[in-house]
């Protein structure tokens, strides 16, 4: 049974995407578990806000805290995104368990303490990436044996 030109491109195309996004999917969920390991410390809140980011259609809404803690005799500085749905009913409920001046627990990026977070979710576009790569790799391989 030969292959026409329609099925070369669809092949090709779930050859690249498959493993791309099954790759990319476990690379990040790699890193979201890795930084679950770093050491905990504490930082004192400096201002809680909310950013949107324009989407078509309308907005969404990411909480930014930003705290400050000292490393190494040098004073530090985060404002790391939080996952959220990105409405601006659960940003502001974020909002509201890190008002300014609380101290907070936040997880320690040694090699670059700018970059720390305060937590480290498993988050769904890691999941969404490895379950839909893994089902691209496996219809490409059962339609290579077909």
């Amino acid at each position: 049974m030969g292959m026409n030109l329609k099925s070369i491109l669809i092949y090709s195309t779930a050859a690249v995407i498959g493993p791309g996004a099954l790759s990319f999917g476990i690379g990040n969920l790699f890193n979201e578990i890795r930084r679950k390991r770093w050491p905990r410390l504490e930082a004192t809140v400096i201002q809680s806000r909310i950013e949107k980011c324009r989407l078509s259609p309308g907005y969404e809404c990411i909480p930014i805290i930003e705290f400050e803690f000292e490393y190494n005799g040098q004073m530090v500085r985060c404002a790391p995104e939080l996952f959220t749905a990105g409405t601006s009913e659960t940003a502001s409920a974020i909002l509201n368990q890190y008002p300014a001046g609380t101290r907070v627990s936040f997880l320690l990026n040694r090699k670059h303490p700018s970059k720390s977070r305060l937590n480290s979710p498993i988050t769904p576009l890691s999941v969404a990436l490895i379950i839909m790569g893994g089902l691209v790799c496996l219809a490409e391989s059962s339609w290579i044996f077909y």
